[in-house]
């Protein structure tokens, strides 16, 4: 991301360690001792991942990089997102219905829950708008903190989210989680690096986490109070999916989705 570099952001890397460092060893603790990492102020999200590490990194040389990006996005093509977000479900779907692995399910609050999250899907995109910004503006900050920007920003994504692995603990080890954290760290690298434009990535990734689980469900409290509403635990999804295909219809929509990026990459590089 060229114009970063001009706005002389004087990020130090030791700032970033820092900032990984703290927010670690907090979401540690509050997972230790059964605490949520999230807090809902009217309708509005603010995981502690996504927010804190910008406040801990922030000075007055951001603001007119952030302007810029408000008013003057570099990337401005929608093709790139909207095969992002919607080819992968088209996919996973799509090959589960033919291979008749896939049927509509009948899950708790089917229309309190789902039909209603649908409706108020755009409501759910304005509430989790303000922190994605804030990651956007963190991760594009850390980019310039190394020659090696892909990796800077896949690793660091791994190490904020990370430790949603550990607490409470697993038995067996959740590899597919590990999978989708992987997956979802170098898109989102992806989008940072090579198709910077702020509006379009906080769509691109609220529906990238939104859509799936919507689809398939999630057990995750977190995912569901975060993406749909606070007074649910747990969403068993719009969709049946056999036993054979059901731990992996989730991770392999992210897989999908890293496949389309790269080849999208590849194809902008060579052009």
């Amino acid at each position: 991301m060229e114009s970063l570099k001009e706005y002389q952001l004087h990020l130090k890397f030791w700032r970033v360690i820092l900032a990984l460092v703290v927010v670690n060893i907090l979401m540690l603790l509050l997972k230790y001792f059964n605490l949520n990492t999230y807090i809902i102020i009217i309708g509005f999200r603010c995981h502690i991942s996504l927010i804190l590490p910008f406040v801990l990194i922030f000075s007055p040389d951001f603001l007119p990089f952030i302007k810029r990006n408000f008013l003057h996005p570099e990337y401005k093509k929608a093709f790139v997102f909207l095969t992002l977000i919607l080819l992968p479900i088209l996919i996973v779907s799509g090959y589960l219905f033919f291979t008749h692995n896939i049927d509509l399910g009948d899950p708790d609050y089917f229309y309190e829950f789902g039909v209603s999250s649908v409706a108020d899907y755009p409501v759910y995109l304005l509430w989790n708008f303000p922190q994605i910004v804030l990651l956007f503006f963190f991760l594009a900050a850390v980019s310039t903190t190394s020659k090696y920007r892909f990796l800077t920003v896949f690793f660091t994504v791994i190490f904020l989210f990370g430790f949603e692995l550990i607490f409470p603990g697993h038995s067996p080890f959740p590899y597919s989680d590990l999978g989708i954290l992987i997956s979802c760290s170098a898109t989102v690298s992806i989008l940072i690096n090579y198709y910077p434009n702020i509006y379009w990535f906080c769509i691109s990734l609220f529906t990238m986490l939104w859509l799936p689980f919507l689809a398939f469900g999630s057990n995750s409290k977190t995912l569901v109070n975060i993406l749909y509403a606070s007074q649910y635990k747990y969403w068993d999804g719009f969709f049946d999916v056999s036993k054979v295909f059901d731990p992996y219809s989730v991770s392999a929509y992210f897989g999908f989705a890293l496949i389309i990026g790269l080849t999208a990459l590849i194809f902008r590089k060579k052009t």
